[in-house]
């Protein structure tokens, strides 16, 4: 009997992932960050939701060429700070590709997403949530998840930058 092979989609809610990571003073290397999502939960598919910016188009096309799908979200400025609002744009994709995926890893800590976590964990389409640290994360969220949560902060010393990847740290919207 042959063992079937998991086709599980990652989500990247970018700015949440970038931000957060941020605030704990270090950088994702993006090529380790999306081998380990390979390895560790049968990641096919990683895509990325992003407020498009006209000068970070390299890190855009690095991020294209390691292997990310990346759905872009028009910029606006709200009270002088640039927002991309992908929330929506993220969840749309996750439940037009529901036949797609075995599973969906939610990449993110931001409350909005708990009516798709509790819609993937009804349709037993949910794998995990990934935030970038448990203690930042909206209780929503925390609650939703029913334990199946992991804190991006302890993977440090995994998918860090030593300072050598040209990926993304250019300007991102809120």
């Amino acid at each position: 009997m042959q063992i079937k092979k998991e086709n599980n989609y990652a989500f990247i809610d970018f700015q949440n992932l970038i931000k957060g990571v941020e605030s704990l003073e270090w950088r994702i290397d993006f090529k380790k960050f999306l081998n380990y999502l390979k390895s560790k939960y049968k990641v096919t598919k990683a895509i990325l939701f992003i407020g498009y910016i006209k000068k970070n188009e390299s890190i855009y096309s690095y991020l294209k060429q390691i292997g990310y799908g990346i759905v872009f979200k028009e910029t606006v400025y709200i009270d002088n700070r640039l927002k991309a609002n992908i929330d929506v744009d993220l969840a749309v994709t996750v439940m037009l590709n529901l036949n797609v995926f075995d599973e969906a890893v939610i990449i993110s800590g931001d409350g909005d997403f708990k009516i798709l976590v509790d819609l993937l964990l009804e349709r037993n389409k949910f794998k995990i949530a990934l935030v970038p640290a448990i203690d930042r994360a909206s209780i929503l969220i925390k609650r939703a998840v029913k334990g199946n949560i992991a804190s991006i902060s302890t993977l440090r010393n995994l998918i860090s930058d030593s300072g050598n990847e040209k990926g993304p740290h250019g300007d991102a919207p809120s």
